[in-house]
């Protein structure tokens, strides 16, 4: 049996985890181990299935199974010790989707991992219907790629290398998975095959459609216009060109939204600080001085809200295409709107992430930053997103941010640490551009 799949395994016993990872890695998973709950948090998003040993983590391993639950779409596989009756349904009501004993035969975990991952269709990586950047489109639905609109004759496996690299929008894709997916083995070539698909594909396309994260996988860059036989001088500086410096950009639109009073602002706050030490340019751009600024002639109608929303994230776009970190904590209510901002990145080439800030209405209503709970209760106030007026949760968001159950240090640190690890490059000190939501 041979599965496709990103597995982390959750266990503070580094030699058991690291013994039980290669016997999973006979089936082609693609395994990492964590010792701490909290890091583990941080990191499941990016993984298919999570093995999480209740007993051995820095923190209630039944309240872990609940977090990862909420803000991870990953499978959870809970082992145990004791799996008694009553253990193994207060674990399956935490949110895992089964429940070993350990030590537990290898064999049988994977064929439980294979029958969760039929079950929630894990195995294909979650596409939109294309992907745009710059002259390039990667038509998902259709398996071709266009340059300028014209098709481009690509083998099946060329295609299934872009496609999966061109479905994290922007993001590294570890050379690991995509030898894992598009191959469906290991074996002693695997990387030099990878390389000479990558290679073809840059001769195809374009040298810079695929940028070498180095260490780690590839990612979409930003591809220069073909030339044209026009060049554009400037004397003493040779050749340059608008498409030149798109190339060279790295900002990123990372979107909070979430409830009034559920913390995006907080968040946003300490995020900019910690962005801000490490010599990054941060601008905040705060939702009620946009309201008074930029949008004073909007109310708080469904079509003025998604205009609102429109406005922020065209001014976000503005920044991050001068690779400035933009914070901007609002609460963007529609998924319309929110969709709009993002094709509005994709068709410019640049990359957005979706943080929810998943505060509970309840706890937003104690917190009541602003007294607008408070008004509305009292019959001062109406349309309160997600009291009177709809609030429409995102279906898959980049992150989930479970602020009502941790501090504000560790949402900070969770958001911090997604941006890390989703691009790597980054991580050396470059400039990314962030905006919250709207």
């Amino acid at each position: 049996m041979r599965l496709s799949a990103r597995v982390l395994i959750v266990d503070d016993d580094y030699r058991t985890a690291r013994s039980l990872a290669a016997a999973l890695r006979q089936y082609e998973l693609a395994v990492s181990c964590v010792g701490r709950g909290r890091d583990a948090l941080y990191l499941c998003s990016f993984y298919d299935v999570v093995l999480l040993y209740l007993e051995a983590s820095d923190v209630d391993g039944i309240e872990l199974c609940r977090a990862v639950r909420e803000v991870s779409g990953a499978a959870v596989i809970a082992l145990v010790n004791r799996a008694g009756v009553d253990e193994v349904i207060r674990v399956l009501n935490a949110g895992a989707d089964d429940c070993l004993p350990t030590p537990c035969d290898v064999d049988e975990l994977a064929a439980r991992m294979g029958a969760v991952l039929r079950r929630r269709s894990v195995g294909v990586p979650r596409l939109a219907e294309s992907v745009r950047i710059g002259e390039i489109t990667v038509d998902l639905q259709n398996r071709e790629a266009r340059r300028a609109g014209a098709t481009v004759a690509l083998s099946e496996r060329e295609y299934e290398v872009l496609a999966l690299i061109a479905s994290e929008r922007g993001a590294a894709c570890p050379r690991q998975r995509i030898i894992a997916q598009v191959w469906r083995r290991r074996w002693k070539g695997a990387n030099r095959t990878l390389d000479y698909h990558v290679g073809s594909l840059r001769a195809k396309l374009g040298r810079d459609v695929i940028e070498t994260v180095r260490g780690f996988g590839y990612r979409l860059g930003t591809p220069l216009p073909r030339n044209t036989g026009s060049t554009n001088e400037l004397k003493g500086a040779g050749v340059c060109s608008a498409a030149a410096e798109d190339s060279k950009r790295s900002g990123i639109t990372v979107w909070f939204t979430g409830l009034p009073s559920s913390g995006k602002s907080t968040i946003a706050k300490g995020l900019s600080e910690r962005l801000r030490s490490e010599g990054r340019r941060v601008e905040i751009l705060d939702g009620d001085v946009l309201r008074q600024h930029l949008t004073p002639d909007l109310g708080y109608s469904r079509s003025d809200r998604i205009e609102n929303v429109r406005r922020i994230g065209f001014l976000a776009t503005m920044f991050a295409r001068h690779d400035i970190v933009v914070l901007v904590p609002v609460i963007a209510p529609y998924a319309a709107a929110r969709r709009q901002v993002r094709d509005l990145h994709e068709r410019q080439g640049l990359r957005l992430l979706e943080i929810y800030v998943a505060t509970p209405v309840d706890i937003c209503a104690r917190r009541d930053v602003k007294g607008l709970y408070a008004k509305q209760r009292a019959g001062e106030l109406t349309g309160l997103t997600g009291v009177d007026d709809p609030y429409e949760s995102p279906v898959n968001p980049d992150l989930r941010v479970p602020a009502g159950r941790q501090s504000v240090a560790e949402s900070v640190d969770s958001v911090y640490q997604m941006i890390v690890h989703r691009y790597p490059g980054l991580a050396a000190g470059g400039v990314c551009g962030l905006a919250p939501g709207a």
